[in-house]
């Protein structure tokens, strides 16, 4: 069927449009009675291990942001400049600006080594969130469970977004400012989610709802940045597009991890 207020196709079984985020009727967001319980993951390193199974949203993230790829692929094999070292009266200024611009490269291939790392944790960690939604909405999943799932999800995104203190650059830094608001979106979702289900508050749970979709915002946003980045530090256009192929297999893989358990 297709959701009434976006158009999206969605699962008959669904409860809430994974793209919008409108309630389904007749059926609640969250219902009050769960029917079977399942192991729920643990948090390991800041990670969330693969929970239960997903019908949508991660599906759909995934694919917002493997379109956004090709399309900076694309913008890269199409539009861009080669970068060059402007011409200088003295061969030792060309030297200086030269061996500079190595070290820019370097130093900002350093960076989004990492920051990609603590990216795909975030991204891991916001699937499993969303995929532990749906197994509670269809009662896979105790009360009790999920708020113990929720309050773990709290805690990692939370110690994660006081992590991003290594930038260098005004890019960096404009950079790790989105990994930051990933990781703040989803601390302030499992909160809400925690005080819903202590409160059946639908005032929560709204705010829950807008918390996970500006975390999904934050995801697409990083990868977009991450293109730029690469591009401004002076990394050549071929290796900006390996860098974004290996980073939609990547995505992918997380999404088949997180859909199989």
């Amino acid at each position: 069927m297709y959701c009434s207020n976006c158009g999206v196709h969605i699962s008959e079984e669904s409860s809430f449009c994974p793209n919008c985020g409108v309630k389904i009727p007749p059926q609640n967001w969250i219902p009050q009675t769960p029917t079977q319980q399942v192991r729920m993951p643990q948090v390991q390193q800041q990670e969330i291990r693969p929970g239960k199974k997903r019908r949508g949203l991660g599906c759909l993230i995934t694919a917002v942001i493997i379109l956004l790829i090709i399309g900076a692929i694309t913008a890269i094999a199409t539009n861009s400049q080669p970068q060059t070292v402007p011409a200088q009266g003295k061969a030792g200024n060309v030297d200086a600006q030269k061996k500079s611009a190595e070290d820019l490269l370097a130093q900002g291939l350093a960076f989004d080594a990492r920051s990609w790392k603590e990216y795909l944790v975030l991204y891991k960690n916001h699937q499993m969130l969303a995929a532990t939604i749906d197994a509670y909405s269809d009662g896979k999943v105790s009360k009790l469970d999920f708020y113990d799932f929720c309050k773990s999800i709290e805690k990692a995104s939370g110690q994660a977004s006081i992590s991003f203190n290594y930038a260098k650059t005004e890019d960096e830094i404009n950079y790790l400012s989105t990994l930051s608001t990933l990781a703040l979106a989803d601390q302030s979702a499992a909160g809400s989610l925690m005080k819903y289900l202590d409160s059946g508050s639908t005032k929560d749970l709204s705010k829950a709802k807008e918390n996970i979709n500006r975390a999904q915002e934050a995801a697409r946003i990083t990868m977009s940045n991450r293109i730029v980045f690469l591009k401004r530090i002076g990394h050549p256009d071929e290796k900006v597009k390996s860098v974004a192929e290996t980073a939609v297999a990547e995505l992918e893989k997380i999404n088949k991890e997180v859909t199989s358990n």
